[in-house]
């Protein structure tokens, strides 16, 4: 079995235009179609291309009452592609693609696709999904598609809102419904009635309406228009989307469970970048860092002063949704998620390796025992400066260092942008975009953290 924690990559399927015309008519059968031998049908070509695991793929093909009219499954991983012809009469019909593994059949591990025409032209196509995916399509006419109404936004927050609306009747998956943003087309979806639209810019305002289209592309009235404004970008720096969407995942779940949202703090944030990279750097996955320190000796390192802290981790999830479902179905880690004490969070992803870091601060910062005390006492001997930078410095003095000392530079995203060892006391910058910084001192016994900004 591959390995789980290799990351997959990411590509989208491709809707081929489903408007053709019914003129490849006969009095063909086949031995698996559904109903009488003697309707006319249309002959039809269902071909798939496996990527490098052909066992992991399976497939079938419905008619509108449920039955499959044709199907496969079992290959072999040497079995490179399948092509069949099928004759089917006038309906609608679902084609579902599965993969066993849940990266479908294109792009991670080779080029796979499938497709059904008619004709030469293709009526669904694709290869990039996950685990399975159904795309439907008919032969002959299609139903007139629904006038959509009642359109609503709800949940709107810096970077998405839910929109959702109604019709006369129930939609199946032959109806699609685009979203647009005063002319233009933002999102589509296929057989609902709800559709959360993200990647949205903060801080802006949008007018939206939906249209509906059946598979032969007929477009139903618009909707109402609506008029939203996305919020600001939550506190906390310039924290990437899926952290983003980390974030409202946990807060979507403390809200079920009665719980105050938890807010972005910069300082946790770099206490879980430093432990991410730590981890990749140094090939561990622990509570316990490299140099033996404990997730809230690396919150004091950032000056944070708490009463509670506590920290998840998870290793070769690949988005958001995966590692919040895995925390939360770990008593252990969903208590943290849930637990009503902490009101401060920084969150972390480097490669596949995740960090949450929970808090509730206090105004006053005490030490556990003389033993911190002293380690603190020790880091403030090295000294860095200056921490702001203007645009045309890039030099960062050390002081206070022992011999030696090497250092790591993270953007405030995770990724290590530069590091090395400190010859003199000089740090020449390589060409740094503006921005905060995260910077890690090895010296000695110590792992000591500072932060500059780069204007």
């Amino acid at each position: 079995m591959r390995n789980l924690f290799l990351s997959m990559a990411l590509a989208c399927s491709v809707l081929a235009n489903a408007n053709y015309q019914n003129n490849s008519k006969s009095n063909k059968s086949y031995p698996n179609e559904i109903g009488t031998n003697t309707a006319q049908c249309s002959e039809l070509k269902i071909a798939v291309v496996f990527d490098n695991y052909g066992s992991e793929t399976s497939w079938d093909l419905k008619n509108a009452a449920g039955d499959i009219i044709e199907s496969g499954g079992g290959y072999s991983n040497s079995s490179p592609d399948i092509s069949k012809n099928v004759c089917l009469t006038d309906g609608a019909y679902t084609f579902t693609i599965n993969d066993s593994y849940g990266d479908g059949i294109c792009c991670t591990y080779g080029q796979g696709s499938y497709a059904i025409t008619l004709n030469g032209t293709a009526l669904i196509s694709g290869g990039a999904f996950g685990t399975t995916e159904s795309k439907s399509f008919s032969i002959g006419k299609a139903s007139p598609p629904p006038n959509p109404t009642n359109l609503v936004a709800s949940n709107i927050k810096s970077t998405s809102a839910l929109l959702s609306w109604q019709t006369q009747e129930d939609v199946s998956n032959l109806i699609t419904f685009d979203i647009y943003n005063d002319s233009k087309i933002i999102k589509s979806v296929t057989g609902a009635k709800t559709v959360t639209l993200d990647k949205l810019t903060p801080e802006t305002t949008y007018n939206l309406s939906v249209k509906a289209k059946n598979i032969e592309g007929d477009q139903s009235l618009f909707s109402n228009s609506i008029q939203i404004t996305t919020a600001k970008r939550p506190k906390g720096g310039e924290v990437s989307q899926e952290l983003l969407d980390l974030l409202d995942l946990v807060n979507a779940a403390r809200a079920n469970d009665g719980k105050s949202p938890l807010k972005l703090d910069t300082k946790l944030i770099a206490a879980a970048e430093v432990h991410a990279n730590d981890m990749n750097d140094n090939n561990i996955f622990s509570h316990t860092g490299s140099d033996g320190s404990s997730v809230s000796d690396r919150v004091n390192r950032q000056d944070y002063s708490w009463n509670a802290v506590a920290e998840n981790i998870a290793n070769g999830q690949r988005n958001a949704q995966q590692v919040h479902d895995a925390w939360m179905n770990s008593p252990g880690h969903r208590t943290n998620i849930l637990n009503a004490r902490y009101t401060e969070i920084g969150l972390s992803r480097v490669a596949n390796l995740w960090v949450q870091v929970f808090a509730n601060p206090s105004n006053a910062f005490q030490f556990k025992n003389n033993d911190i005390a002293k380690n603190n006492a020790q880091e403030e001997e090295l000294e860095m400066y200056p921490n702001l930078l203007d645009k045309s410095q890039n030099t960062i003095t050390v002081s206070g260092h022992q011999p030696h000392t090497s250092y790591s530079i993270y953007s405030i995203t995770g990724q290590r942008v530069q590091y090395g060892k400190i010859t003199d006391t000089k740090i020449t910058l390589k060409n740094p975009k503006s921005g905060m910084y995260i910077i890690n001192f090895i010296s000695g016994q110590q792992n000591i953290t500072k932060r500059f900004i780069k204007k």
